[in-house]
């Protein structure tokens, strides 16, 4: 599965409002909701609260990978956001996060997962990509950049 798959534009938020990890999943997974065929993400949200827990997704560089495994959804997901205040999300750099990628899987899809994570970690550990997406003008620069750097990769 290549990142660029995954990437659709209905799934990438603008401007994450919530200035914290747990209002910021919401809002990830609100968007994400219809395409897993779930009309409750309450289940899902406690997955990734509790994955967080074990050691943030902060990987540092005002970037957050939340991702889990469930054996709530079939296949992988990816839903992309942007923050132009900064969220507190236990960075283990501990500054702010910007750029967010959350990943979900069904239990199956294991290989899959790993390697949409790998892909996402390669386009923002760059940090003329980072800069490019934090000061996107809108979504459709934000999903015209992801997309066209998913495409190099995989």
């Amino acid at each position: 599965m290549r990142l660029k798959d995954l990437i659709k534009k209905n799934l990438i938020i603008d401007n994450i409002r919530s200035e914290d990890k747990e209002g910021a999943i919401d809002e990830l997974l609100k968007p994400l909701l219809p395409e897993l065929s779930i009309s409750n993400g309450a289940d899902i949200k406690k997955i990734l609260l509790d994955r967080e827990e074990l050691g943030s997704t902060g990987v540092g560089k005002n970037i957050a990978i939340p991702h889990v495994k469930t054996k709530d959804i079939n296949g992988v997901f990816s839903v992309f956001g942007r923050s132009k205040k900064g969220i507190d999300f236990n960075s283990l750099d501990g500054k702010p996060v910007y750029l967010l990628f959350l990943l979900l899987s069904g239990e199956e899809s294991n290989s899959e997962l790993l390697q949409t994570l790998s892909q996402a970690c390669k386009v923002l550990m760059s940090e003329n990509i980072r800069k490019s997406l934090i000061n996107a003008k809108d979504k459709e620069e934000l999903y015209r950049i992801i997309y066209e750097e998913g495409s190099k990769i995989g």
